[in-house]
């Protein structure tokens, strides 16, 4: 997952844009929680 960040955050400035935001939802990774 650290890869596909980091990769994300280097194409976007290769493709011209200055900033990129990134977003999360982790409720799928606490769903199963009680």
């Amino acid at each position: 997952m650290l890869t596909l960040i980091q990769e994300a955050l280097k194409s976007g400035t290769a493709l011209g844009f200055p900033l990129t935001r990134m977003i999360g939802h982790a409720e799928t990774a606490v769903d199963d929680w009680k």
